[in-house]
């Protein structure tokens, strides 16, 4: 039996101590400042105790470890404070299982097959057969060194005499790291991001779905990528981007709509990303949304399986994968603004573990030779020159240069935390709906006006109704026909979008021109094709719902929007069958009998029909009446059309 106490930074205990308790664990805030001599801590024989601290918890929380595990590893050595490094395996440093030497020491040919005139590889190192090293990642530290990262911690190497030796152990790491300015490296450790720093361990983001891959992000932000889409539309994709901030409070998460097979992230500048997946990989802008667009506008992956991708200037992006065979590595450039391949490289290794590169625009790649043993493979280190091109990437070229409003918005959803406190909302609501009421409010930090949106009810279903609509406002909010999220809490409870000018209801008059209707049926049927085509459906067509933002008619409000089929909830349909569903009025017939199963994309083209007539009429619709006039001289044109 275990009782737990909490303690805070001063030692004031939270819960009274029980004296009959047969073991004793002391949880504190801070471990420095407190007395641990103190007869408090010292446990009689009758009554072990030990002393936990905050890293403990934060290490279970992001799944670093297991709680219990720490408590039974720290009675069983029989001490009252064990760190959270100790118990990690952090300590143990003694033996080093990467040994490289010079490659020109050695009689290896040259692995370079195939390359492009402008590419160039010196072949640096080469390592002695070893059975028991595991890479997982390569990184360049400043000023003149390597970071390869292994399952069992994270190696410094220097690239040109071979010298190695251990940063830090840490098993479990699975990703290539990230070091800092200041000295700090972060790393992945099985679902969890640590920060190692002067000997000490934090955790600080996490649980994450496996796989995750850490990536440099803007300005140098830890970002991770987790999960894996959805690929020939069926299951439930877990594929998401998450910025890690300080501590295990500040990260903000980013579920993603790509389904495809998703291997690597490279960021664009500001919050935008390159997916990079097998077959054809996408952009996507997290300050408008999670979605990736339309088919056209994806690139050709021009090399299989690409789980290293990297950034080589402006508008181009550098990829590396195995060529499938086992002996072969390809590396490949590709021009983002033209999707065409530029220059590469044939390389006869068998397996890539890491890329990284350098300011003066080196890029280095740690594979295993081709034709080694697969038990006791030899590594081998290449320098290739001639990729990076140097200089930030910008793809602002690349789109249209967003308006004014776009500007002013795109600044609230970088600085986008999920805090409330941000902004400064009305006291009483502009909108009520069913499920939420929407304020005036204004972000303090830009002095932009934004419309506050918060969740009526607390429950449980209102809370997966509410993640499905951020879900779906999120994958939709870079499609220019739909309206963007900007900020979220973690909890599901609010979220922000851009002020809106008015919505169709407010501009009936100036709908009925027809010039003005065409151009909100457009934009409205754009982003239901774009939905429709990742399996969505609104189910909630009403001219309340299509906004005017930004001079463009807008579709909004997804709260009761069917995910794609494969998708439905963990906790089964929200949807219950018999159920009126949608507005009255507005809602293709099928809704009322089943709206889980029997929506389909033609419900919402009803439902924007029936708009398009209240526009046109001035008339409410009205339910169970026939649409079809009494003669029968339109069936030849609509049959023609």
């Amino acid at each position: 039996m275990h009782q737990v106490l909490l303690f805070d930074a001063s030692g004031d205990t939270f819960l009274p101590p029980d004296r009959k308790s047969e073991r004793r664990v002391w949880i504190c805030q801070e471990i420095s400042g407190l007395p641990l001599e103190e007869p408090a801590f010292a446990g009689a024989a009758h009554c072990p105790e030990v002393v936990l601290d905050r890293t403990h918890v934060e290490a279970a929380l992001t799944g670093l470890g297991d709680l219990v595990d720490f408590i039974e590893e720290t009675f069983r050595r029989g001490q009252l404070y064990v760190p959270v490094d100790e118990l990690l395996g952090l300590a143990d440093t003694d033996r080093l299982p990467l040994a490289m030497a010079p490659a020109g020491r050695l009689d290896i040919p040259q692995p370079t097959e195939r390359s492009s005139p402008a590419v160039g590889a010196d072949f640096l190192l080469v390592g002695e057969p070893t059975a028991d090293l595991t890479v997982t990642g390569l990184a360049y530290r400043a000023p003149e060194s390597l970071l390869v990262a292994c399952t069992e911690g994270v190696i410094e190497l220097h690239p040109l005499t071979g010298a190695a030796r251990w940063l830090f152990r840490l098993p479990g790491c699975t990703s290539s790291p990230l070091p800092q300015p200041d000295g700090s490296v972060f790393v992945i450790c099985g679902a969890a991001l640590v920060k190692w720093h002067n000997g000490a361990l934090t955790p600080v983001a996490g649980p994450f779905e496996l796989p995750a891959h850490l990536l440099e992000g803007p300005d140098g932000q830890p970002w991770v990528l987790s999960g894996s889409g959805v690929t020939f539309g069926t299951g439930q994709s877990t594929l998401a981007l998450t910025r890690a901030g300080d501590d295990l409070s500040d990260q903000s998460h980013y579920p993603l709509s790509f389904d495809a097979a998703v291997r690597a992230a490279v960021s664009l500048g500001e919050r935008r990303f390159l997916l990079v997946a097998d077959g054809h990989s996408a952009t996507t802008d997290l300050k408008r949304g999670t979605g990736v667009g339309l088919g056209e506008d994806w690139i050709p992956t021009p090399v299989p399986h690409p789980h290293h991708a990297f950034a080589t200037g402006p508008d181009q992006v550098a990829l590396a994968s195995g060529d499938g065979s086992g002996t072969r590595v390809l590396v490949r450039s590709l021009n983002l603004l033209t999707g065409l391949t530029g220059g590469g490289i044939d390389l006869a290794l068998g397996r890539l573990h890491g890329v990284a590169y350098d300011v003066a625009g080196s890029t280095f790649l740690l594979g295993t030779l081709s034709g080694s043993d697969p038990v006791r493979p030899r590594h081998a280190l290449i320098r290739l020159t001639g990729l990076h091109q140097g200089g930030p990437v910008a793809l602002s070229s690349a789109r249209p240069e967003p308006t004014s409003a776009e500007q002013r918005y795109d600044a609230v959803g970088l600085a986008a935390r999920g805090e409330k406190r941000d902004y400064r909302i009305d006291d009483k609501p502009r909108e009520s709906g069913g499920q939420a009421d929407v304020f005036y409010a204004v972000h303090k930090a830009t002095g932009e006006p934004v419309a506050f949106k918060k969740r009526k009810n607390p429950g449980p279903r209102a809370t997966r109704r509410w993640r499905r609509e951020l879900d779906c406002a999120r994958a939709m909010g870079s499609h220019p026909g739909a309206m963007p999220i900007l900020d979220a809490d973690a909890l599901a409870t609010w979220y922000v979008m851009p002020w809106a000018e008015a919505t169709a209801e407010d501009r009936r008059a100036q709908l009925a021109d027809p010039e003005e209707l065409r151009a909100m049926v457009l934009s409205v049927a754009s982003a239901l094709a774009a939905s429709h085509e990742h399996g969505w459906v609104h189910r909630d067509i009403t001219p309340a719902n299509i906004l005017l933002y930004d001079g463009r008619w807008r579709l909004a409000d997804w709260g009761i929007a069917r995910r794609p089929r494969g998708q439905t909830s963990a906790g089964g349909p929200l949807t219950e069958t018999g159920v009126v569903f949608g507005t009255e009025g507005y809602a293709a017939p099928e809704l009322a009998r089943d709206a889980h199963k029997e929506a389909t994309p033609a419900s919402d083209i009803y439902s924007l029909a029936r708009v398009v007539a209240w526009i046109l009429t001035g008339t409410r619709p009205q339910p169970n009446v026939v649409l079809l006039p009494p003669s029968r001289k339109i069936s030849s044109p609509v049959r023609r059309s």
